[in-house]
């Protein structure tokens, strides 16, 4: 009995060494031609499934089938073979006609396929050795042909806006579809799922991602056509952020120097801000009010030319009353920043015959002399009227209470120079001297007073002029007072 035992286990060995050995060996190219113990089973179309019997390798007669196919040049085409077998070969050689070899030995664990291109239209001759390495079974073969790279859609939940820009936390689906199964399939690099005809994946681009977000894709189908894209270079892929609003430097402001008077003597002047943003700024809602915000009305604002930019808008005041401004912007992303509110500010026109000029020495605190001064009709000036004088240290004062003051005058050929003192500390000497008449210049701008006192400004002949002018002439156009509370 042991020495039985001890028998059949030399056996085991030696078969099982002469499996290993065989299993390892590569196949020998076959002839094209159909001999002894091949079937010849026509010519395989495209799309065509066909079936067989896998016998075991240790089949002492292998049987062999050939198959006819028919390719154009260039043709990429898929060999499948399914069986319920541990190891197989489904196709030993491809032959061209002229008996080139074109593809070689393949086998699998019962799911595999293989890739042949041909270089070369006309017919082709697939033969086939269908064979298992541990038991019998069947195998399907299907001959496929597919030049068409795999679809790939994708959408953005939410979709952007019209402008291409997203706010809000982005989910983006993408999907491919293929008519053979898709063996690969990746986005921003992760694989996704495969091995099917479609398949979809998706990812999620969250709201504090600001700016450009790039992403790609790749799919490849089972007979390698392929597709793949990057929004670095396909723009339509391309994901832009803003989810926050225009930023404004600072609230809306009066720009000192701007103020201007009209011929019929009201105010404008120029309120400026700075904006920015990512996606840039679309639209600038502008109001003012007069009576300390309780109502609001708006303020044309023309169309953004710059969407990131100091923004400068000439608006108009109306003497005597205090006025508030506010300035709200809107982004290309549609997040739309907080009012952003202005210091108020009140202006007050006093015409050259206003009670609060004194021209000349005062003789007493409430009385004021003469001096040379003469009135004069002015087409162009402030109210259309001004008050000049010719005189050396010829004076005209005036008197206010705010934060600022504006002395508007006239320039041309004959003017000479005026010197400006405020509250008894010389300001400066302004040439009046033109080759042109020009009226209502603003010729002295200060501010930063304190708005809770009275102030004086004293406008003075000088006995200086420009060489070039004819006379020594100074008008008084008009003072313009400016309030702004203390604390703003």
């Amino acid at each position: 009995m042991t020495h039985r035992v001890a028998q059949l286990a030399l056996c085991a060995v030696i078969l099982a060494a002469t499996f290993a050995s065989v299993v390892s060996q590569a196949p020998v190219a076959r002839a094209t031609a159909c001999a002894a113990g091949c079937v010849q089973r026509g010519v395989l179309e495209y799309g065509q499934t066909v079936t067989g019997t896998i016998e075991s390798y240790y089949d002492p007669n292998p049987r062999r089938e050939q198959w006819t196919i028919n390719v154009a040049a260039g043709d990429r085409i898929r060999i499948d073979s399914v069986a319920s077998v541990y190891h197989y070969s489904i196709l030993d050689y491809i032959h061209g006609t002229d008996g080139e070899q074109v593809a070689g030995y393949t086998g699998g664990d019962g799911t595999n396929y293989d890739i042949v291109q041909f270089a070369r239209a006309g017919s082709h001759t697939l033969d086939i050795s269908p064979w298992a390495s541990n038991v019998s079974g069947t195998y399907t073969l299907t001959l496929v042909e597919d030049h068409a790279a795999p679809v790939v859609t994708y959408a953005l939940s939410p979709r952007p806006n019209a402008a291409g820009w997203s706010r809000r936390e982005t989910t983006v689906s993408v999907t491919a579809t293929d008519a053979n199964p898709i063996d690969q399939f990746q986005v921003q690099g992760i694989p996704g799922p495969n091995g099917i005809a479609t398949v979809s994946t998706s990812f999620t681009v969250p709201a504090t991602r600001w700016g450009d977000y790039h992403w790609s894709y790749q799919a490849v189908d089972r007979l390698l056509n392929s597709v793949s894209l990057d929004s670095t270079t396909e723009p339509a892929m391309l994901i832009r952020m803003d989810s926050v609003a225009p930023e404004l430097g600072s609230p809306p402001a009066i720009d000192g120097a701007s103020l201007r008077l009209t011929p019929t003597g009201t105010i404008s002047a120029v309120l400026s801000w700075y904006a920015s943003d990512l996606s840039g700024v679309k639209r600038y809602t502008l109001q003012r009010s007069y009576n300390n915000g309780s109502t609001w009305s708006g303020v044309y604002m023309p169309p953004v030319t710059d969407a990131s930019a100091f923004v400068r808008k000439t608006v108009e005041a109306t003497t005597g009353s205090t006025s508030i401004f506010r300035v709200r912007a809107i982004d290309v992303a549609g997040n739309l920043r907080p009012w952003s509110v202005s210091k108020s500010f009140r202006a007050q026109v006093r015409q050259e015959g206003s009670s609060a000029i004194c021209y000349g020495a005062k003789v007493s605190p409430n009385t004021c002399g003469t001096g040379a001064w003469a009135s004069a009709s002015s087409t162009g000036s402030s109210g259309g009227a001004v008050k000049f004088s010719r005189k050396f240290a010829d004076t005209a004062t005036f008197t206010f209470t705010g934060s600022g003051a504006y002395f508007f005058t006239t320039f041309g050929p004959d003017r000479g120079r005026a010197v400006i003192v405020i509250d008894n500390t010389y300001y400066g000497t302004v040439e009046l001297y033109s080759q042109t008449r020009k009226t209502r210049q603003p010729v002295m701008v200060s501010w930063g007073f304190d708005p809770t006192t009275t102030h004086n400004v004293v406008i003075s002949v000088s006995d200086r002029k420009h060489n070039d002018s004819s006379g020594k002439r100074v008008d008084i156009d008009a003072f313009v007072a400016i309030q702004i509370p203390l604390g703003q």
